[in-house]
């Protein structure tokens, strides 16, 4: 058992690493001469602050999703009258695990945000749907509905102080709105045009030391002279107009960003008022007597599940217009095959994964319904005693014997 929970884990780490680069790329460089990313530091690719932060994150939101099944299948037989005893036993340890895993989550999840404030602001200003730059101390806005074509928040509902609070732990700390954001995307891919020339220069002649030094004066900003070229192939003939294109692509979608957000936030901190209630109704034993609260706590099930893919959604749609952030645009690494051939594949993909569902949830079902005892049991989920054996019936010859004497 402990060797699936270790390998698991492992497997974690370094599907995280691996994501970690995507949307911070440290220890590594892109070579000229080879036209790839090269290794530099595996330490600093273990070890950057998002692969670290984001390990943990993910790994205790698993811990929380299983410990609001177990409250929740547990809540499911004391609702049943079934299997009493183990349902209260194993739905106060799922709550006892359950507030501290959470506890853990958000706190691991206010360090991704500072992490995300300084490799990726653009993230960082989606979530808050922060347009403009402001003066210290900046508000949260709790609700509001982003319009990106005016750049503007709708029905705003702000909370004062608390952006600066969340952000820099300092109502003095301020965070960059997207106006200020375009402007920097703007002179990073002025800047990164001369290292995609020079790039181009290098893969006929990877000698060429004026191409060489030219590279490398402007290699920081690679990826947004790549970012320009999908309006302008002929990087010798770009406009302001496409080059302030290309700098409005470096916002991400910030309505879809503000809500995921907001979602995975707010399932976070109703799981975290569950397990508190969970917490202190089982240590008065009275859980049991609670059956508003057996119902909640059945249909918190599928909670967890929402939060981790909103989170995934942050993560994701926030990266974006980057596959690697600063580095490699999404359109540059997209796929090249027909609509057709991409459609094909993925209703492939979700036909199986959709199988896959069905016979797990049958196969949950079935079980949990069953409960734990064995399929002949009594309904008692105790192990049962083995029937005695009965007496041998004597020979016929022993019982003339005893008669005789």
């Amino acid at each position: 058992t402990w060797l699936v929970a270790l390998g698991s884990n492992l497997s974690a780490l370094w599907i995280l690493v691996a994501n970690s680069f995507m949307q911070d790329p440290k220890g590594a460089a892109f070579d000229p001469t080879t036209l790839r990313m090269q290794l530099t530091s595996f330490q600093q690719l273990i070890f950057s602050p998002d692969a670290q932060s984001k390990f943990v994150h993910t790994s205790i939101a698993g811990y929380v999703t299983a410990a609001v099944f177990v409250a929740g299948i547990s809540a499911f037989y004391m609702l049943k009258k079934r299997h009493m005893e183990l349902a209260k036993r194993s739905f106060r340890m799922a709550a006892l695990y359950g507030v501290m895993a959470t506890i853990g989550v958000i706190t691991l999840g206010d360090a991704l945000g500072f992490v995300a404030a300084q490799a990726q602001p653009t993230k960082l200003a989606a979530m808050e749907g922060l347009w403009k730059s402001e003066a210290a101390p900046m508000p949260f806005n709790l609700i509001a509905f982003p319009d990106q074509a005016r750049q503007d928040n709708k029905g705003a509902v702000q909370i004062p102080y608390l952006l600066s609070l969340l952000v820099t732990h300092s109502i003095d700390g301020t965070v960059e709105g997207v106006d200020t954001l375009e402007r920097q995307a703007t002179r990073k891919i002025e800047n990164g045009i001369p290292a995609v020339q020079a790039l181009k220069t290098l893969s006929r002649d990877p000698e060429d030391p004026a191409a060489l030094a030219q590279f490398n004066a402007h290699a920081k900003d690679l990826g947004y002279g790549f970012l320009v070229q999908r309006y302008a192939p002929d990087l010798n003939n770009v406009t302001p107009a496409q080059v302030q294109q290309a700098a409005k692509d470096t916002i991400p979608s910030v309505a879809w960003v503000f809500w995921s957000f907001r979602l995975m936030v707010g399932f976070g901190l109703l799981m975290l008022a569950f397990f508190v209630l969970a917490v202190l109704y089982t240590l008065r034993n009275k859980v049991q007597d609670k059956r508003w609260f057996l119902i909640a706590a059945v249909w918190m099930i599928p909670v967890p599940f929402l939060a981790n893919e909103f989170g995934w959604l942050v993560a994701e749609l926030g990266r974006q217009p980057w596959t690697v952030f600063g580095v490699l645009p999404t359109w540059m690494s997209a796929s090249t095959h027909s609509v057709g051939y991409m459609v094909f594949s993925l209703v492939g993909f979700v036909g199986l994964y959709s199988i896959f569902i069905v016979i797990e949830m049958y196969l949950m079902v079935r079980a949990i319904r069953q409960g734990p005892e064995p399929h002949h049991g009594t309904g008692d989920s105790r192990p049962q005693p083995r029937p005695a054996l009965a007496p041998r019936p004597l020979p016929a010859a022993a019982h003339d014997t005893n008669l005789e004497g």
